[in-house]
């Protein structure tokens, strides 16, 4: 069966990390698109440990060449 997949953006801290480990709760699997790409690597264990797949990419959401390439 094919999980379904969430991109959080700004998904390594505050709101949006909260919004990740939701979803992975709810059977997502997580891409965190962040200013910045480190930000988000403490967080791969947490979302894993919740069963879901984790990747996490720059991206400058402000910038359209940015979100354009994420999707």
């Amino acid at each position: 069966m094919t999980r379904p997949a969430a991109i959080v953006t700004g998904g390594a801290r505050g709101i949006g990390l909260a919004c990740a480990q939701a979803l992975a709760d709810g059977g997502y699997d997580i891409l965190v698109a962040d200013l910045a790409e480190t930000a988000a690597d403490g967080l791969a264990a947490d979302i894993t440990k919740r069963g879901a797949k984790f990747a996490n990419i720059q991206c400058d959401i402000a910038d359209l060449a940015s979100h354009t390439a994420l999707v």
